[in-house]
Order: C-alpha cells, then sequence, then structure tokens
C-alpha cells in the first residue's frame, strides 16, 4: 500500500487508502439544530465523505440527545464515558470521544450554518496529506441580524486570541484560531493532552504546532457560516478562557506554580482508587468560571485505567 511520507518531527503516516473518517459534533442544548444535522448526516454519509457521524452530547436538558434519536443520529453522552462526571464545555466532551476507531475525526459545531459536505471533506483531505496532523477550518461569518447579511468578525479571535499568538506564537499564522471547525489525526488527539472549555481548540493548535512543527497545522478554506452572535457579557467567560490556554502553553516555565499554572487540582476531580488521575493540571483562570481542567492524553488515560480497556461502543468501528 502506497503510504505519504514522513515528516522529520515522526508525525506517523497514514495510509493513502482505506482511511475511516467520523465527523463528530459537539452539542449542549441544540434541540433547534438537530434536525439539520441529521440532514447533513445524511449527506456526508451517502456521499462517502464520512464513514461514521457521532453526536457527542455534553448533558443537554432541552432533550438534544432524545431528538437526536429519534431522527436516527447516533448519540454518544459524556456522561456515560469515563471517567466520572463531566467538567463543563466543550473541550471535555472531546476528550471522551479522542479514543473512537478512526483515522481521521472531523469537528463541526453544531450551531453553524454553512459548513457543509464539502467543507468536511477538505478538512479530512487536508490531514490525510504527509507532513499535516490538524486542520483548522478559516471562514467568512457572516450576520443576518437586523438586515440583510454583513461580514463581521470574532470579537475573542481579533481582540485576545490573534494578539497573544502575535506575541507567544508568531509561526502559528491562523486566522481563526478559535475556529471549531477542524480536522485531526485520530491518532495525535488521543496522544495530546485536551484544555476543556473555550480554550479545546486554540490549545490543540498550539499543542501540535509545538509536537510536530507549525507546517504540522493547515488552514483551510470552509466558505462562509453564520451562527448565534454571543452578547458582550457572555464573551468573558471565553476571553478568560483563551487567554490563560495560550499564556498557559507559551508562557516561560520554571517548575513551580504561577499566575497561569497551579498544582492545586480541586478534591471534586480527584480519580476513585481504582482509576487513574484525569486531571493533568489546572490553568488558573481569574475569569467567573475558575481554572481550565487540563486532560490528559486520553490513550495514556485508557492504558493506565484498572481494566486497561476503553469503552467498546466507543470505539468499535460500526
Amino acid at each position: 500500500m502506497d503510504r505519504p511520507p514522513a515528516d522529520d518531527r515522526d508525525l506517523p503516516a497514514l495510509a493513502r487508502r482505506d482511511l475511516h473518517r467520523t465527523l463528530v459534533v459537539p452539542t449542549l442544548d441544540e434541540v433547534d439544530a438537530v434536525e439539520r444535522l441529521a440532514d447533513l448526516a445524511t449527506a456526508v454519509r451517502t456521499g462517502g465523505v464520512v464513514d461514521r457521524v457521532v453526536l457527542v452530547d455534553g448533558g443537554s436538558t432541552d432533550g438534544t440527545p432524545a431528538r437526536a434519536h429519534e431522527l436516527g443520529l447516533e448519540v454518544v453522552v459524556a456522561a456515560d464515558r469515563p471517567p466520572g462526571s463531566p467538567v463543563r464545555g466543550k473541550g471535555d466532551s472531546l476528550w471522551r470521544v479522542a479514543d473512537l476507531a478512526t483515522d481521521v475525526l472531523v469537528f463541526r459545531d453544531a450551531d453553524v450554518v454553512g459548513v457543509g459536505a464539502d467543507d468536511i471533506d477538505a478538512l479530512a483531505t487536508a490531514v490525510e496529506a504527509g507532513g499535516v496532523a490538524l486542520a483548522k477550518g478559516r471562514f467568512t461569518r457572516l450576520q443576518h441580524a437586523d438586515g440583510p447579511a454583513r461580514v463581521v468578525s470574532g470579537r475573542i479571535t481579533e481582540f485576545v486570541a490573534r494578539p497573544l499568538l502575535g506575541l507567544l506564537a508568531p509561526e502559528l499564522d491562523l486566522p481563526e484560531p478559535l475556529s471549531g471547525q477542524f480536522a485531526i489525526r485520530a491518532s495525535v488527539l488521543a496522544e495530546l493532552p485536551v484544555v476543556t472549555r473555550y480554550g479545546v481548540d486554540v490549545g490543540l493548535a498550539l499543542d501540535v504546532a509545538a509536537r510536530f512543527g507549525p507546517e504540522a497545522v493547515r488552514s483551510v478554506d470552509v466558505g462562509s457560516l453564520t451562527h448565534r452572535a454571543k452578547g458582550d457579557a457572555s464573551l468573558v467567560p471565553m476571553a478568560h478562557d483563551v487567554a490563560a490556554t495560550i499564556l498557559g502553553r507559551r508562557a516561560p516555565d520554571d517548575g513551580t506554580p504561577g499566575p497561569v499554572r497551579t498544582a492545586n487540582v480541586d478534591a471534586m476531580l480527584e480519580p476513585p482508587d481504582d482509576e487513574p488521575g484525569a486531571v493533568a493540571g489546572l490553568l488558573a483562570c481569574a475569569g467567573p468560571d475558575g481554572p481550565l481542567v487540563v486532560r490528559p492524553p486520553r490513550r495514556a488515560w485508557l492504558a493506565g485505567r484498572a481494566d486497561g480497556h476503553a469503552d467498546d461502543h466507543a470505539t468499535e468501528r460500526p
């Protein structure tokens, strides 16, 4: 079987043929979007873009999982995946499906409109190229409120992420570093720590670049999209999470706890006696939501479990 060349930083080569792709859509109270997601799932499966579509729910109270089941979607409830109770945020849900049996994982936010089958295919194709581990979707952001659609900028992207990345990680040239539309090699995701809440997207980009070089992160055009605009007050926790993640990944580390890193792990996050630690560390955050939990690499965590096995339902290929 022909294989692309591995790069010089030990990024494993992917087979060019017989690749298995999985589309994962994290949800939290997205019942109004489920019918649209079911249509997308049908399109990408029947069109041969992906082999599997999984909706991973982070604790919806509006009936999202039940509605998804009604429409034939495969649903994984984050709380049913070890370890114990999840912490809040998309990052924790993403970490809990990092061991899905697949070659390429494509993530798409549930609340966006405009990222379709062709875009998902473009993201997956990008990470199947030699030397590429993560493909981040770049896009034109549209807003329809109060009249015709107009192009807008992401406020946290423009005012927090880009300035900090420009100072601390200028080699990571990403127009949309916070994009939730991305593809990643499953083998890479399973070996990386995962920052929870709003730090997950930029944290993965920084970690992939640090491990495999910035050339392993590619930007892919996925056209235009719309999503629900958040009010300024709701952006405060997001700004803190993003800033804490970037600083925690790129600030100098002398091995001692500081204003960004802290060694204190809340008692509620301590694992039971028969399970390995499910917290790699905390990123301190002065915002209202407190510190960010950093989950350890999923593969290593699963290997340390008493039974030594992942959940069959999530890891077995259909």
